[in-house]
């Protein structure tokens, strides 16, 4: 062990060999532990929307969701090469996962040592599938650290004018994904007015700028041609802007950040209390690091990326997968101002890598099952609906269980998948719950599926009507219940 791990052999082939073999199999496994689980609930939404902008339907228009409409075109495109996505999103997901590691290893050979740069892959990959474990694979945030990854690459190894458009274009694409991921081409732009400030070249700069810019509003500009030429625009600004303000509009609170940071260990202390020491320290820091521009960049970032991640006053975990890197590397660059060697020792490299099998046997044993025993009502669900025979493929999901349509030959009823618009305070309109109760009594589903969400069901009124009731009604009068499954309960259409 000592010999494999001894530091003036760790560079050598057949050392690279050994390190990158159990990166790409460690990768692997993890990522094929999931090929037997159901979607998660978003993940379901997404994948949902993209199978029917794959058919010709446009989201926000005929299917209620609030993301931006990136997610929806990439699984949209997966659609057109397969019917069922999940195993092959797994399969591209491992292959991004490498190739990130491949990257982010290069990036940091240009600023640290080769033992540094394989530790920092390993702490990378130890929490990548941490945060992975607890809720799952096929999320946005998934795709945002290879998508940043790619940005930096580009605009550090090759600092010309057609990869700065790359590295736009890679920003646009991330601002469709997420608009909260984009902390990292905030602190590129930035970058170049620190850049000018110091050389004072502007026609360079405005160059620079403008060539970035062009290719991050390109895939912007053309989402809202398409939307726009479908009559979808309104439907999206109302979706994402209207209700995505409403739903950050909690107030930060101390309670959630402490939670928020617990889902990533100590970091976002230690990384917050490293950009304090900087900023006190800037002109020496600064000085310190004036021909580093990645320095630049993950310094500007890191304030926008943490009030971003903490942003809705929520603590999911896959908030904080855009923040790895940049906590990473601002971390390796305050040892390295402090002349700390802390990652070239024998014992880390080795901790390290048990650490990361440790996480991933445990999601696989433990984090897995978990999940999988909770989807067990929605398997079994999906079970019931695929081997009995209806009078239609209509379908009525109450609550917010998408992955039944996505795994079924059933229609949803309505644009309201999942009922959450309908119930949000400040968002909600006596116009949605007309259309959604219209188009349930309009279609007339073979089959109503209570997923009995005591939040949503019990006797909810709103501006005077009390809509429970008016589904009650529906309910006793047009359908009968034919079976129990967990906590759902399955009605059938009456035969009339």
């Amino acid at each position: 062990m000592n010999k494999i791990f001894n530091l003036s052999t760790f560079s050598n082939k057949w050392d690279n060999i050994l390190f990158w073999t159990l990166i790409i199999c460690i990768s692997t496994f993890s990522f094929f532990s999931y090929w037997n689980l159901i979607e998660s609930r978003d993940a379901a939404v997404y994948m949902y929307v993209g199978k029917l902008l794959n058919q010709g339907k446009l989201p926000y228009k005929d299917i209620w969701d609030h993301k931006t409409p990136g997610i929806y075109f990439y699984y949209a495109f997966l659609y057109s090469f397969c019917f069922n996505i999940k195993h092959l999103s797994l399969i591209l997901l491992n292959f991004y996962f490498i190739i990130n590691c491949i990257l982010f290893y290069k990036i940091l050979k240009k600023y640290f040592t080769t033992n540094t740069s394989k530790i920092s892959v390993l702490i990378f990959s130890i929490f990548y599938f941490w945060l992975l474990g607890k809720e799952g694979p096929f999320l946005i945030e998934n795709y945002a650290v290879i998508l940043q990854t790619l940005a930096i690459f580009a605009f550090l190894n090759f600092d010309k004018n057609n990869n700065l458009f790359f590295v736009g274009l890679i920003g646009g694409i991330s601002l469709l994904f997420k608009p909260t991921i984009i902390s990292l081409w905030i602190g590129i732009y930035l970058t170049f007015f620190h850049q000018l400030i110091i050389n004072k070249n502007y026609k360079r700069l405005f160059v620079k700028l403008l060539i970035t810019s062009i290719g991050f509003l390109l895939p912007i500009f053309l989402s809202i041609l398409f939307f726009s030429k479908n009559n979808a625009l309104s439907y999206a600004y109302d979706e994402i802007i209207k209700y995505n303000s409403i739903y950050i509009s909690n107030k930060f609170n101390l309670i959630n950040f402490i939670n928020s940071s617990a889902n990533v260990f100590f970091t976002n202390f230690l990384t917050l209390s490293i950009w304090i020491y900087f900023s006190f320290n800037k002109r020496k820091i600064f000085l310190y690091y004036k021909n580093f521009k990645l320095f630049f960049i993950i310094y500007f970032s890191y304030p926008f990326e943490f009030y971003f991640s903490h942003l809705s006053g929520y603590s999911y975990a896959h908030y904080f997968f855009s923040g790895i890197i940049i906590n990473i590397i601002l971390i390796l660059f305050f040892l390295k101002f402090c002349h700390k060697s802390f990652f070239s020792s024998i014992w880390i490299k080795f901790n390290s890598f048990a650490i990361l099998f440790i996480i991933v046997f445990y999601n696989v044993c433990f984090r897995i099952p978990k999940i999988i025993n909770i989807n067990n009502t929605n398997n079994e669900l999906i079970f019931y609906l695929n081997r009995n025979s209806f009078d239609n493929n209509y379908c009525l999901i109450y609550g917010n269980e998408t992955s039944i349509y996505l795994n079924t030959n059933f229609y949803p009823v309505s644009k309201f998948t999942y009922q959450y618009p309908l119930y949000k305070v400040g968002y909600q309109s006596v116009n949605m719950w007309n259309e959604f109760i219209n188009d349930f009594t309009k279609i007339k589903p073979s089959v109503f599926v209570d997923t009995y969400n005591p939040e949503m069901v019990n006797n909810y009124i709103y501006n005077g009507t009390n809509y429970s009731k008016i589904i009650t009604n529906l309910l006793d009068n047009d359908y009968y219940k034919v079976k129990e499954i967990g906590s759902y309960t399955i009605y059938k259409r009456k035969n009339k």
